[in-house]
């Protein structure tokens, strides 16, 4: 089992009525192999709060459990104003095309892809089976700080436990430079990570 919520919590900022984390509970194919297609999304959350999300607790470990499903939270804080203008723009889109297909998902949609409203996260993928142990992540840490520009900023934000290994969270740096040390290891410039999963 996996329960980040005291590891997440204080990673959240509110600064605004206007702040909003986007918190998904999703069935993965690999853990429900009757399931049609690769994901599914049981239930979506807008969380403005840390009492919010202290209150929705039960509810989302209750989903997870009766679901065989994860919880997943993006940790780039989203606008609300921003959101609905964009889905504003989403659905005057989809009237010009004459398209009516599901509208009911065109906000969930949208905070899906929108980008931080600031203190952008990234998140970097290490599974146990490409062999990095604390040591190695440690030194690819350092790595990023010291090599990787901006330099003279600590861009370690968190470590994150996953069912197979760990997120790091990070700021952004240079990419390409952090290519040249660790080709094979995935950085996702706008993901969520795993709150909670059985």
């Amino acid at each position: 089992m996996i329960n980040n919520f005291d590891v997440i919590k204080p990673l959240l900022d509110f600064q605004t009525e206007d702040d909003f984390y986007f918190l998904q509970i999703i069935r993965r194919k690999k853990e429900n192999e009757d399931l049609g297609r690769n994901n599914e999304v049981v239930q979506s959350f807008y969380i403005h709060s840390i009492e919010q999300l202290e209150r929705l607790k039960p509810h989302i470990i209750h989903f997870c459990e009766y679901y065989n499903a994860r919880a997943y939270i993006n940790l780039n804080v989203r606008s609300f104003k921003k959101v609905t203008c964009q889905c504003v723009r989403e659905f005057a889109q989809r009237v010009c095309d004459d398209n009516y297909n599901k509208p009911q998902a065109i906000f969930n949609t949208v905070c899906g892809q929108m980008g931080a409203t600031r203190n952008k996260t990234w998140v970097i993928d290490i599974d146990d089976n490409q062999g990095y142990d604390k040591s190695a992540i440690k030194g690819i840490i350092d790595f990023i700080n010291e090599e990787c520009e901006p330099l003279n900023v600590e861009k370690f934000v968190a470590w994150i436990p996953t069912k197979n290994g760990q997120h790091v969270i990070t700021t952004p740096f240079n990419l390409q430079r952090f290519k040249t040390l660790c080709p094979n290891i995935e950085v996702h410039k706008n993901n969520p990570t795993i709150l909670y999963a059985i």
